[in-house]
């Protein structure tokens, strides 16, 4: 099942801003896709 062009930008913002949170409290290095994928669901 495809996403909707709103789900997927829905998506990725909420990715970037999990991964803007985890950049700055766990640093780059410690921050993984899998932490991003299970944060935003």
């Amino acid at each position: 099942m495809a996403f909707t062009d709103f789900e997927t930008e829905q998506l990725r913002k909420a990715l970037l801003k999990e991964t803007r949170h985890c950049a700055v409290t766990l640093g780059m290095k410690k921050t993984s896709v899998d932490q991003l994928t299970k944060a935003v669901g």
